[in-house]
């Protein structure tokens, strides 16, 4: 059965949790707080978090347009980040609606 506007936002939430998850190593920081690892310092806490990436800036590609791709650009956006994608079904202009730069 084909749902078109079915689980879009869902999807697109999903989408740029992960994408966070990997910017922000949420999974590994709360991997070292399960295994018991204490952190007692400005040092261990800089050492802890190393690989942490700020996202204001940097640049988010997305490969095709659509529902679900179009909802995680708006979505990346509000994060701060500039977003190029690729969709060679789109008509020209369709990122200017979007906000897209």
């Amino acid at each position: 059965c084909n749902v078109p506007g079915y689980g879009i936002e869902e999807a697109a939430d999903t989408t740029l949790s992960h994408i966070l998850t990997l910017y922000r190593r949420t999974y590994w920081l709360a991997d070292m707080v399960r295994s018991g690892k204490r952190i007692n310092g400005p040092e261990q806490l800089k050492e802890a978090a190393s690989g942490s990436a700020r996202i204001r800036g940097d640049t988010l590609g997305i490969i095709g347009l659509g529902r679900v791709g179009a909802a995680v650009a708006l979505r990346a956006m509000a994060f701060g980040f500039r977003v190029a994608f690729y969709d060679p079904y789109l008509s020209d202009g369709i990122e200017r609606s979007l906000g897209i730069v």
